[in-house]
């Protein structure tokens, strides 16, 4: 069996050589949805939102009507 995996994917070798970063800006973005994998379908950035700290952003849930 093949093992596949997405071109995004680091292997544990490449991960080790990442910086990660702490969030400070939060940004505002359009979508026509969520993918069934997790991403955005047809995003669009609007622009900053300097109304919002970047630690108490989360994703949005669908509310049932």
């Amino acid at each position: 069996m093949r093992n596949q995996r997405t071109q995004w994917a680091l292997t544990k070798e490449e991960m080790k050589n990442c910086v990660w970063l702490r969030p400070e800006l939060v940004a505002q973005i359009e979508f026509t949805e969520w993918t069934p994998d997790g991403h955005l379908r047809h995003s669009k950035f609007v622009g900053l939102r300097e109304d919002k700290e970047a630690g108490g952003v989360v994703r949005e849930s669908v509310l049932a009507r």
